[in-house]
């Protein structure tokens, strides 16, 4: 945080300088707003994916909780939750998919909105 903090001194003097010595209008003196503004908001974001989460049953291997990242007619490429690996899984031995929930807290968006939202189960837990 504090080299951020730090960027934006040294941006906002160089722009400053900049423009006085053109006599424009200090354009980009807020470019290290713009850096912290960035930071908060990577400090701030969710740890959580963008992609729903499902659990996939599959045929002799049992269940995998994680997301979906690819799919064709041969394979699935799935991220699993629980170690975050990446496998691989022909689509052929996927038997269901299944939507879940992996923090029963979290409400989606639209639960705030006042919008209706459709009732999804709680992932298993990882084994």
């Amino acid at each position: 945080m504090a080299a951020f903090v730090l960027i934006n001194a040294l941006t906002e003097r160089i722009w400053k300088f900049i423009d006085r010595r053109r006599r424009r209008p200090p354009i980009y003196a807020d470019l290290g707003a713009i850096y912290f503004a960035l930071a908060a908001l990577l400090l701030l974001a969710p740890n959580s994916m963008w992609l729903p989460a499902e659990n996939i049953h599959t045929a002799g291997s049992g269940a995998v909780t994680g997301y979906v990242l690819k799919e064709n007619d041969d394979r699935t490429t799935v991220l699993v939750d629980s170690d975050r690996r990446i496998i691989v899984i022909p689509s052929d031995s996927i038997t269901t998919r299944e939507p879940c929930r992996l923090d029963p807290t979290t409400k989606p968006l639209a639960a705030y909105m006042g919008g209706a939202t459709a009732s999804v189960p709680q992932c298993p837990k990882s084994r």
